[in-house]
């Protein structure tokens, strides 16, 4: 495939509306344009670098089109079509084929071709990337060390903390240092169900029993209740009970002159004068005193007396000393005492409940043929203290709940609190060990989020550094691979000072090979600076061996050179002009 013609070329550089016209002809084997500076000589060339590197001319640079074999390519869309071979030699092509490595004073390594002054281009910038790098993993090692430093200080301080909190003779955590703390921190991180901070209270309980020591255990309240329901009844039966006999009305209507009659009846049985007045008793006082102080009468107050005493006997069951809350557990003694004063009020309530049956018998005996009712009588004497709801409990009450109200209720919560005073005390080391472990997590939760974060950005930056240090291995086997690249394109260097003294008359210029590419020599001293036309005679050497390899067909491609003796001397034109011809009759032989 070839390039006939270019169309068109509008709006390129220094090209404002130029057409392809008769009767300029298609391109030949072999074409010579020439014209003076600014004419778009370079200009032209740089077209046909569009197409050696097969890319499309944006659309800002202009409007152009090629003609390849009569068929007509726009110049924007080069990469949606096939094109010819080319290989163009230009200003660009000198820029891009003499690469100098110069750093400092230290005499510079030159690469020669496009291809290898490319790569070293990309070596040098990867090198300039490694160097940024290895300064960007110090800085991140720096930062890693500042973040475990701080890591690990906050873990000895709060290693102390815990193990100052609880420090006790022989324990656990006398030793507890910052492996113990992050162990911890650790395993509560990863626990799917982590526990809450202790409330206020919780912890003052569990700092007394961390501290506590070993505590004797104390014996429940073993207290027999009365059976309230039992005097109850009883009492309200004897209420409704009545004495049949002969009455007198004056002692049935006073109670009180009853009782001192019937109490002084035994000392006038066989007196005929009264013991009180000495006065002459009339013949039949005796005997209806005895008949209204029948042997019922006798009987019935004998059962109150009785039943009086059986509710007095009940009362003594109540004198029952609880455990002193100084025997329990400091972390338990508030709420002891608080039940042990629950438990008096209790009994004191039910000694008062008693006394109020009591009193009820007393207002029997004054009454004894009477029917009296139980409530009444209760809610009528208010001598006992007992408050209006353990009166209406004690008259409607069920014997369970009688029992439940006036003690029963308040020994249960008191032997409740005992029974986890023994419990303790029969495991209190276990209970010790439990609670400290308890304090231990809850002082590392306070601490876990600033734990957590610190080791997180650990994590990160040491995650950061992998990334560095991947990208540094990346770079240099980037550089190994180019600098590799390079070193099997270096042509010998005899060769190419040969080559150079043909093209330009002379041999002041020698190449050595050096590293990946050459030093260059002038007359045996570095050639510390190349002039404009020996970068040109390089560049174009360079060029010319391209033309050979096997990545370009000369028979088939386009050559493009575009004023390849810029700045040689009359001496050295002569002399590059012999060595083309020479090149051409060599290559039109083959």
């Amino acid at each position: 495939m070839k390039v006939t013609s270019i169309p068109k070329i509008s709006g390129y550089r220094i090209f404002k509306d130029f057409c392809w016209k008769t009767p300029l002809e298609d391109f030949r084997r072999y074409n010579l344009i020439f014209g003076p500076n600014a004419s778009g000589k370079t200009t032209l060339s740089s077209l046909f670098q569009f197409i050696q590197d097969k890319k499309p001319l944006p659309a800002a640079e202009g409007e152009v089109s090629f003609a390849f074999d009569g068929t007509t390519a726009k110049a924007a869309e080069l990469d949606q079509h096939p094109v010819p071979e080319v290989r163009v030699f230009n200003r660009d092509t000198v820029k891009r084929s003499v690469f100098e490595d110069a750093t400092g004073e230290l005499p510079p390594v030159y690469y020669l071709g496009e291809d290898s002054a490319e790569k070293k281009a990309q070596v040098a910038g990867l090198k300039e990337e490694a160097r940024k790098c290895a300064e960007r993993m110090t800085d991140c090692r720096l930062a890693i060390d500042t973040a475990k430093s701080g890591l690990e200080s906050f873990c000895i301080e709060s290693a102390r903390s815990v193990k100052n909190l609880l420090t006790a003779s022989g324990g656990a955590y006398n030793n507890y240092d910052k492996a113990d703390l992050k162990n911890t921190a650790d395993r509560l991180l990863k626990s799917p169900q982590r526990p809450k901070a202790l409330d206020k209270k919780r912890r003052e309980t569990l700092i007394l029993l961390k501290s506590s020591t070993q505590k004797p255990s104390v014996p429940s309240i073993a207290l027999l209740l009365p059976k309230y329901g039992s005097l109850r009844d009883k009492v309200g039966a004897l209420l409704q009970e009545t004495v049949a006999s002969h009455l007198i009305d004056a002692l049935v209507n006073e109670p009180e002159l009853a009782s001192w009659v019937n109490e002084g009846l035994k000392f006038h049985q066989s007196a005929d004068r009264c013991k009180f007045c000495d006065q002459p008793l009339p013949a039949d006082r005796v005997k209806r005193l005895e008949e209204h102080f029948n042997d019922r009468f006798r009987a019935f107050q004998a059962d109150l007396e009785a039943t009086w005493r059986e509710i007095e006997d009940a009362k003594e069951l109540l004198d029952k000393a609880s455990p002193s809350a100084a025997e329990i557990y400091d972390d338990m003694a508030t709420e002891y005492a608080d039940s042990q004063a629950a438990f008096n009020a209790a009994l004191e309530e039910a000694r008062s409940a008693l006394r109020a049956l009591q009193q009820a018998i007393q207002l029997k005996k004054n009454k004894p043929f009477a029917r009296m009712e139980m409530e009444s009588t209760i809610w009528g004497c208010r001598e006992h203290d007992l408050p209006d709801s353990a009166a209406s409990e004690l008259l409607k009450g069920t014997p369970e709940s009688l029992s439940e109200r006036f003690g029963g209720a308040a020994i249960a919560a008191c032997n409740a609190i005992l029974a986890k005073h023994n419990l303790r005390s029969a495991n209190h080391a276990k209970e010790v060990s439990a609670a400290r472990k308890e304090l231990e997590e809850d002082e590392v939760l306070l601490r876990l989020a600033s734990y957590s974060s610190k080791r997180e950005r650990v994590h990160e930056l040491e995650m950061a550094q992998a990334k560095l240090r991947q990208e540094a291995t990346n770079v240099h086997q980037q550089i190994g691979q180019l600098e590799g690249a390079i070193q099997s394109h270096r042509g010998p260097a005899k060769e190419l000072t040969k080559e150079l003294a043909a093209y330009l008359g002379n041999s002041e210029l020698t190449f050595e090979p050096k590293e990946t590419g050459y030093s260059i020599k002038r007359c045996g001293q570095q050639a510390m600076n190349l002039s404009e036309g020996e970068r040109t005679a390089i560049a174009f050497l360079y060029f010319l061996k391209s033309l050979g390899d096997t990545k370009f067909n000369l028979a088939e491609g386009v050559v493009v050179i575009d004023d390849p003796v810029s700045s040689l001397d009359a001496n050295s034109l002569y002399c590059a002009f012999g060595y083309l011809h020479t090149l051409r009759d060599a290559s039109s032989s083959r």
